[in-house]
C-alpha cells in the first residue's frame, strides 16, 4: 500500500489502481481503495469503480471505498447512485455515504428517499439542507431524523412558511414539533407568531405547551437582537476607547479583532457603535473572494439596513497598511463609508492609496476567517441584499457564512 500511495501522489495514472479494485485479492482491493482516497480530487475518475466496490464481499473493502468517496468528493450524478443504495446499506456504510452525499446539492433526492441515512445526510448539510427540514417533521422518531431536525432547525429561516403550514394543518404530533422548531429558528420566525398564538388556545396539551415555549423563545431572541438604538442611528455617536477587542462568533467559529482608534478614529467610532447595538448579528459574509477580502456589514433586516443607509462618516486617511488580517471599512469613493467592512485575506497594499483605512486586525481565529465560504464570489447583489436582506441571501446563496453575534470583550 505504501508504494502504491507514493506512486499515486507522485502523479502516476490512477488507471492501475482502478484495475486493482477489481482484483481477486481482498488486500489488493483494500489497498487500492485506500490509496485512491488519499489522492483526493485527483482520483475522481475512479468514483464509479469505488461505488461498485460498495457491494464488495469484504466489509473492510466496502468501508474503505466509502471513505474514499468522502475524501475524493462526489458530484450530483454519483450522489444519485449513492442515494439509490441507502435503503440497503448496513450501519457501517450508511453514515459514511451520508457524509459523502452531504457535499452535494441533492436535497430533493434525499427528501424523497425513506432511508434514515438520507435524513442524516440532510442534517450534515446544515444550512444547505434546510429545504428538507419540513419534510422531516412527519418522520420524527425514526433513526437519525431527530438529530437531523436539531441540526437544521437553527437554519430554518428560509422554510418558515412551510413550517407554519405544518403548524396549522399537520397531524397533532407534527404540529407540536413544528412549533418547537419555529422556536429554535429565532427572530426570523416572527411571521409565525400569530399562528403560534392560535395554537396556544387549541389542540392537545403538548401542542399548546410547545407553542407557548416557541413564543417565549422567539420573543427572547428578538429582544436580544433589538438593542434600543439599533433603529436610531442618529443617536449612535459614542466615542470608542483607545483600544478595544471584538469577538465575532461566526458559523466557522470565533474570530477576535483588536481595534486601535488612533489608526482611523471615525471608522473605529462607527464600528464600536455598530457592535454595541448588535448591528452585525445575523449578517452574512456576502462577498468573499479567495485570497483577497471577506466583506460584510449589510443588515439581514432590510428595514434596519435602510435606516443606516446614507449615514456616512468622514473619511480617515490610511495610517496602516491593508495587510493580511486587518479590518477596513468598504467604500465606493470619498465620503461613502457607512456600515460595510472587509477583512483582508492577504496583503492588499494596493488598497492603501485608494483610501481604505484599516481600523484593527485579527488577533485570534485567522484560520477561521480564511475558511469562510468563497464559492459565490461576486454573485450576491448588494442592492438586492439592501432591499430584501437575508431572505434574498438565504434563498439564493444558502452556503454563505454568517455572524451569529459580535460583542465587545472589554466592557
Amino acid at each position: 500500500m505504501t508504494l502504491l500511495l507514493l506512486l499515486l501522489l507522485a502523479g502516476e495514472d490512477v488507471g492501475a489502481l482502478r484495475a486493482q479494485l477489481a482484483s481477486d485479492d481482498v488486500a489488493e482491493r483494500h489497498a487500492a481503495a485506500a490509496a485512491l482516497g488519499a489522492a483526493g480530487e485527483g482520483a475522481r475518475a475512479a468514483l464509479p469503480d469505488l461505488i461498485d466496490r460498495l457491494g464488495d464481499g469484504d466489509g473492510a473493502v466496502r468501508i474503505e471505498a466509502a471513505r474514499a468517496l468522502v475524501l475524493i468528493g462526489v458530484g450530483r450524478e454519483e450522489a444519485k447512485r449513492l442515494i439509490g443504495r441507502l435503503e440497503s446499506v448496513d450501519a457501517d456504510l450508511g453514515p459514511l455515504l451520508a457524509e459523502a452525499i452531504a457535499g452535494t446539492d441533492a436535497v430533493e433526492m434525499l427528501v424523497e428517499c425513506p432511508s434514515p441515512y438520507a435524513a442524516l445526510a440532510l442534517g450534515y448539510m446544515g444550512r444547505a439542507g434546510v429545504r428538507g427540514l419540513p419534510a422531516l417533521l412527519s418522520r420524527a422518531g425514526q433513526p437519525y431524523v431527530d438529530e437531523a431536525i436539531r441540526r437544521l432547525a437553527p437554519w430554518g429561516a428560509p422554510v418558515v412558511p412551510e413550517l407554519v403550514d405544518r403548524l396549522r394543518i399537520g397531524e397533532p404530533p407534527v404540529r407540536a414539533l413544528a412549533a418547537r422548531v419555529l422556536g429554535l429558528v429565532g427572530p426570523a420566525a416572527r411571521e409565525a407568531v400569530p399562528y403560534l398564538k392560535e395554537a396556544t388556545a387549541e389542540g392537545p396539551d403538548d401542542l399548546r405547551a410547545a407553542a407557548r415555549a416557541a413564543l417565549e423563545k422567539i420573543a427572547s431572541a428578538t429582544a436580544v437582537s433589538e438593542h434600543p438604538l439599533l433603529r436610531k442611528p442618529e443617536e449612535c455617536n459614542a466615542e470608542a476607547p483607545a483600544r478595544f477587542r471584538v469577538l465575532f462568533e461566526t458559523t466557522k467559529g470565533g474570530i477576535e479583532v483588536e481595534v486601535v482608534r488612533a489608526w482611523a478614529p471615525h471608522g473605529a467610532d462607527r464600528f464600536f457603535n455598530l457592535v454595541r447595538v448588535g448591528f452585525f448579528r445575523g449578517a452574512r459574509f456576502f462577498r468573499v473572494k479567495e485570497n483577497f477580502i471577506a466583506q460584510f456589514g449589510l443588515h439581514g433586516d432590510s428595514r434596519v439596513g435602510g435606516l443606516w443607509r446614507g449615514r456616512e462618516i468622514p473619511d480617515d486617511p490610511p495610517r496602516q497598511k491593508n495587510l493580511r488580517g486587518t479590518l477596513s471599512f468598504a467604500m465606493a469613493g470619498p465620503g461613502t463609508r457607512t456600515t460595510q467592512l472587509f477583512f483582508n485575506l492577504k496583503d492588499n497594499v494596493g488598497l492603501d492609496p485608494q483610501g481604505f483605512a484599516p481600523i484593527g486586525r485579527v488577533t485570534k481565529g485567522i484560520e477561521r476567517l480564511v475558511a469562510l465560504h468563497s464559492g459565490y464570489g461576486e454573485e450576491p447583489d448588494q442592492q438586492s441584499i439592501q432591499y430584501s436582506g437575508n431572505e434574498y441571501l438565504d434563498r439564493n446563496f444558502p452556503e454563505l457564512d454568517s455572524i451569529r453575534d459580535a460583542r465587545i470583550l472589554d466592557e
